[in-house]
């Protein structure tokens, strides 16, 4: 007898067999706890007290087994005492032997998969020699066709996942490279516009190394040579130095001046009309402390004036993303008014043509 008809039965059966007083002295030393689950409560006018179960647990049941379990039942609620507890200890018996079948068969089942490896179990013989038994029956059934075209296809499909989000990481990289510099020239020119300069990053680096003499020789040497940036490199320079030496000039060559020529001499002189320049004057003029330290004044300055150009910027990025949503919006809510006008327009104009 299945395993869902025991269950079933002992539920049906259980408000009866509680006012029996031999009953819990029986089945405790069987299965005392399934007893304590399943016993119940009998009414006073003998109604059975029965637990609302799911109505669509059993639909895979046959007919045959319904009927064997209300034939069961109904012997069950004809008996005696006596009999009802024979009855009762036949079905606990059973649903042990099947509990131990299965627990036998899942064992035997884990035993077999445990000493697997690769579809063979190593058995030792006489005194430690490791014979490989071959297991043809898991061997087909791992490597059967059908197994190796589904191992194949996800293979293929894993693959193919990786193949596309390479191209579409390389294709995401390439858009990136191309539209960040783009992006970075358009904040760059609300800045230039905020500061009324025609590059604000190159003002405040000139503000930083405005009394460096030296910086404004190479500047003057790299104005010369016609914008190398190799000019007062040695040739037998090491690594370190050349590139140290590259850096310099990529800085020098960025700092704002005008130079005037003398005929034979050129004199290079520094940019001070900028706006940061502005700024350091009012700041040190309202705290003269720090004249006395000139990299102090030039770190506040210079922190004030990017402060000033990023706030700028981010309110005029919020000012033109508002009038471009704003626009947006505006369109979207006429969009059905222009598509209606569009068509009688095209109805008029193209009907008669077409």
């Amino acid at each position: 007898m299945s395993t869902h008809f025991t269950r079933d039965f002992l539920q049906v059966i259980r408000g009866p067999i509680c006012n029996l007083e031999m009953l819990n002295l029986n089945i405790s030393k069987r299965h005392p706890k399934d007893q304590l689950q399943s016993a119940g409560n009998m009414s006073a006018d003998g109604d059975f007290d029965i637990d609302h179960r799911d109505i669509f647990q059993n639909l895979d049941v046959s007919l045959l087994e319904l009927l064997h379990r209300r034939r069961v039942t109904e012997r069950f609620l004809n008996a005696s005492p006596d009999e009802r507890i024979a009855i009762l200890n036949e079905e606990m018996d059973t649903l042990g032997q099947e509990i131990d079948d299965t627990l036998i068969e899942r064992h035997n089942l884990y035993t077999e998969q445990r000493g697997h490896v690769h579809n063979s179990v190593f058995r030792w013989v006489w005194i430690g020699i490791p014979l490989p038994v071959f297991r043809s029956r898991n061997f087909y059934r791992n490597y059967s066709m059908r197994r190796m075209l589904t191992v194949l296809a996800a293979f293929v499909t894993a693959l193919w996942q990786r193949f596309v989000r390479m191209v579409s990481l390389v294709a995401f990289g390439f858009a990136l490279f191309n539209y960040v510099p783009n992006l970075f020239r358009m904040v760059l020119v609300i800045g230039n516009q905020i500061t009324f300069s025609e590059n604000f990053l190159r003002d405040a680096l000139t503000y930083i190394f405005r009394d460096n003499t030296a910086m404004m020789e190479r500047h003057l040497l790299i104005l010369k040579s016609n914008y190398d940036l190799s000019a007062g490199i040695a040739g037998d320079s090491s690594v370190f130095n050349t590139t140290y030496s590259l850096a310099y000039n990529i800085t020098c060559r960025y700092l704002m001046s005008f130079f005037i020529d003398f005929g034979e001499d050129t004199a290079v002189y520094i940019d001070n009309k900028s706006l940061v320049f502005k700024f350091g004057d009012v700041i040190n003029s309202c705290f003269p402390v720090l004249t006395s330290h000139p990299w102090y004044g030039t770190f506040v300055t210079v922190s004030v004036y990017m402060l000033y150009s990023v706030v700028g910027i981010l309110i005029c990025v919020n000012i033109n993303w508002f009038y471009a949503a704003n626009i947006l919006n505006r369109i979207s809510r006429y969009r059905r008014f222009y598509f209606s006008l569009a068509k009688i327009v095209w109805k008029s104009l193209f009907s008669e043509v077409l």
